[in-house]
């Protein structure tokens, strides 16, 4: 009874910090689940359409990355340059409908067509519509939270998008992983098939976002910025954090792709490791303060560090094996680092601007540039060790240069937030 009595009283507590948030920023948050289960469309089941398609490729899956990443880059300078004229909300909507248009393209595409231009312009589309996505559902967050609550807000907001993305791996990814498997169905119409969900979940983000404010554009004025101390620390933290989600963004598909295998692995598998990672992240996003972000960074290190280690050692012998403890760590290290590190991102940029006197939006690109730049020189070294050195090489060695290349990240936070 005392059990049941406090489990009331925590679920009472966070319901109560919930309801603090504003209307229109509740709205927000829900839009955002949404997009939580829109978002593996791009992430998830693109790479693995491309991996299908290619015979298991994985050079063509990382140039898809690099163009993803060159994309999204360009999304935020569009965004920057209409911002004036074309709200914050609407270019959210936007970004949306580009990714699904694109995305529907590709999975149109008879697979045996598929090839590297193909890829590239797949790739480069998605990304500029996710950057269109990111560029204004970062400047809303910014307006509609305040640092105070922004640690909460970070973390309520991840594990929305987290549930999202357990929910359509493992519904879709069992679909399509079974469907072919089987011979249910041909890859190419399980792919087709899944673009109703997709839409389906375009429209309902629209009409979620609908209830956003409208009123919020940027000034008019150039994407260059003023630099201090400050923002030379977050300059690097989001570089090394970039280099960082280089890997996560095409390992964990991909590697189960190619040592356990199957699409319906791969959705299971991700939501399994979402839901601990949820666990995790409401736990400690519910009790944090601004002087925990590091601590909480410094814990991600540890864990990720953990868990390539694991994968190197059992690769020559067990790589399945090596690949579970990989994925396993490596979400809960995608998740710790991310919450804490987007709390940071919108901190700093609230103290710069209101020290430069600026909308904040050309600070919000300039991350947006070393954190993308930062997820190239990622890819880029992945597929130059790829394509060198054999794959018991290559693969643990970028997956644990990643992972030290983190303490690094570490470092920054101490500086922009303290211990």
């Amino acid at each position: 009874m005392r059990v049941y009595r406090t489990v009331l009283t925590f679920l009472d507590q966070q319901r109560s910090k919930i309801l603090a948030f504003p209307f229109e920023t509740r709205k927000f948050i829900t839009s955002n689940f949404f997009f939580g289960l829109f978002n593996p469309f791009y992430i998830i089941f693109s790479n693995t359409f491309i991996f299908q398609a290619t015979q298991g490729n994985l050079g063509e899956n990382i140039v898809y990355c690099i163009f993803t990443y060159l994309g999204i880059l360009a999304g935020f300078v569009l965004s920057g340059l209409v911002a004036s004229r074309i709200s914050f909300r609407n270019l959210l909507i936007g970004g949306v409908w580009l990714m699904f248009v694109t995305i529907f393209q590709l999975f149109s595409i008879n697979p045996h067509r598929v090839n590297t231009l193909i890829v590239i312009l797949a790739g480069f589309f998605t990304g500029l519509g996710s950057g269109v996505y990111w560029s204004a559902r970062n400047y809303l967050s910014l307006h509609l939270t305040t640092d105070s609550n922004r640690d909460f807000f970070s973390g309520i907001d991840y594990i929305l998008i987290s549930a999202g993305r357990i929910l359509t791996p493992l519904i879709i990814g069992i679909y399509i992983g079974l469907g072919i498997k089987y011979h249910w169905f041909s890859a190419s119409f399980a792919y087709r098939s899944v673009l109703t969900v997709a839409l389906g979940l375009a429209i309902v983000v629209t009409l979620f976002t609908l209830r956003v404010p409208n009123n919020f554009y940027r000034k008019e004025g150039s994407l260059i910025v003023k630099t201090n101390s400050l923002w030379t620390a977050v300059r690097k933290m989001f570089f090394y954090l970039g280099f960082y989600q280089s890997a996560f963004f095409v390992v964990p598909t991909v590697f189960i792709m190619k040592f356990i295998g199957g699409e319906n692995m791969v959705g299971t598998l991700n939501a399994l490791c979402y839901v601990l990672a949820i666990l995790t992240i409401y736990y400690l996003s519910s009790r944090s303060a601004i002087e925990h972000r590091t601590r909480i960074m410094r814990t991600g290190f540890y864990i990720f560090l953990t868990g390539t280690l694991l994968f190197s050692l059992f690769l020559p012998f067990a790589a399945a094996l090596g690949t579970y403890f990989l994925i396993f760590f490596m979400f809960f290290t995608e998740s710790i680092l991310n919450y804490p590190a987007r709390a940071t991102m919108l901190k700093a940029t609230e103290e710069i601007k209101a020290s430069v006197d600026a909308d904040g939006y050309q600070y919000l690109t300039d991350i947006e540039l070393f954190a993308e730049i930062g997820r190239i020189v990622g890819l880029i070294v992945f597929f130059i060790l790829y394509h060198l050195l054999p794959y018991y090489i290559s693969l643990p060695a970028y997956i644990v240069s990643t992972a030290a290349i983190q303490w690094q990240t570490v470092k920054m936070s101490k500086q922009i937030n303290g211990m």
